[in-house]
């Protein structure tokens, strides 16, 4: 990577943070936003559903390593780029006993955060 790429990459993120602190300062600092976000029945079931995915996207890490694991034999050998996709999917699927926990952890943090900080 070029220097000016890496310039203009650390640019790009420190704007896009910026941006991300003044939009959520302008969300939960003024309070007309506030409450016509808290009261609008739709952004209540936005919020839940984005709740959902972000519980099943745990969920869907998990189920893939665990698919990785046991599909990885299954590639064939003989062209040379099919040999990096088994040797990703074999990494891939040996984080399995590491992702269980953390995904197990990541759930109940949702959930935590869902139920009981309010």
């Amino acid at each position: 990577m070029k220097k000016t790429d890496f310039i203009y990459k650390t640019i790009q993120l420190v704007l896009y943070i910026v941006l991300t602190a003044c939009c959520l300062g302008i969300l939960l600092l003024d309070e007309r936003v506030y409450h016509l976000v808290a009261s609008d029945p739709s952004f209540r079931i936005l919020g839940v559903l984005l709740w959902l995915a972000l519980g099943f996207s745990f969920v869907f890490i998990y189920g893939a390593a665990y698919m990785a694991y046991f599909l990885n034999g299954l590639v064939p050998l003989t062209p040379a780029p099919l040999l990096g996709v088994q040797g990703a999917l074999r990494v891939f699927g040996s984080m399995r006993f590491t992702l269980l926990p953390l995904c197990v952890a990541g759930i109940i943090s949702c959930l935590v955060r869902k139920f009981a900080i309010r």
